[in-house]
């Protein structure tokens, strides 16, 4: 249901992807929503990897936070399935990207748009109550942290020069 929905966005920009997103989730039922609530803890959590956060950090370098690096994989999901699984697979190709500066703004957590329209619709306690057997993203900070080491947000330039030579040299090179 996730990407249907996303891959069945109309408009290219973000922003606006968001916005159509937003509305389209509205006006699905509560099962509906927890499904899609669902699907999306899922992917985003495929996303809190090292190279992703490494990705995030050398990208952005001087403008990074916990918040950013929610919004950026929020932005890579918002962007469809297909342009996720590339960062999945291969995070070096964000380097080939232009006009990549959106992918650092906040527009609306993927990973949370349907938690958040539970909550509008019925309250806290019962939509925390709805998704109770759903994929969820406790913990997705601790674990991530445990595999890099304390969360700087500074770029680790020589594990990025090693693992992802595109974005080493677009924005590393100059740095490091």
């Amino acid at each position: 249901m996730l990407w249907t929905i996303i891959d069945n966005l109309k408009s290219s920009k973000l922003s606006l992807r968001a916005s159509e997103l937003r509305s389209v989730l509205d006006s699905q039922s509560d099962s509906k929503i927890v499904e899609f609530q669902s699907e999306a803890a899922s992917a985003f959590r495929l996303l809190f990897t090292p190279e992703i956060y490494y990705l995030y950090c050398a990208a952005y370098e001087g403008e990074v936070n916990g918040e950013g690096l929610r919004d950026f994989c929020s932005n890579i999901m918002l962007s469809g399935h297909s342009f996720f699984m590339k960062m999945i697979e291969t995070p070096d190709a964000f380097a080939e990207l232009s006009g990549m500066e959106s992918f650092n703004d906040d527009f609306d957590s993927v990973s949370n748009m349907g938690r958040h329209i539970l909550i509008e619709r019925h309250g806290e306690d019962e939509a925390a109550e709805l998704l109770l057997h759903t994929e969820q993203l406790n913990g997705i900070w601790r674990d991530l942290e445990s595999k890099v080491g304390s969360l700087t947000f500074n770029p680790n330039w020589q594990v990025i020069r090693l693992n992802m030579p595109r974005v080493y040299a677009r924005w590393g090179k100059e740095r490091s």
